[in-house]
């Protein structure tokens, strides 16, 4: 599960007057990955996480949430 989060394609916002790095991840093809993602997203969030090879202090992670019901049974 964890790779399967590792390897989706994010959206990344840098702002560097704020020295933060801003990721939204997209929905992804089943519930329980949306849930480890949000997981993943608190951690990285709580701790402020460096984000590698950049100035950037901190990360602000997002993952989306599924549209509706309906599209996550059907992705499922």
């Amino acid at each position: 599960m964890l790779r399967k989060i590792c390897n989706t394609e994010v959206d990344l916002f840098p702002d560097a007057q704020n020295k933060t790095l801003t990721v939204r991840v997209p929905h992804l093809t089943r519930a329980a990955h949306d849930e480890a993602a949000r997981h993943l997203c608190d951690e990285l969030n709580a701790t402020e996480t460096l984000f590698s090879g950049a100035d950037l202090r901190s990360v602000r992670c997002a993952a989306l949430p599924r549209r509706n019901a309906r599209a996550a049974e059907l992705a499922e």
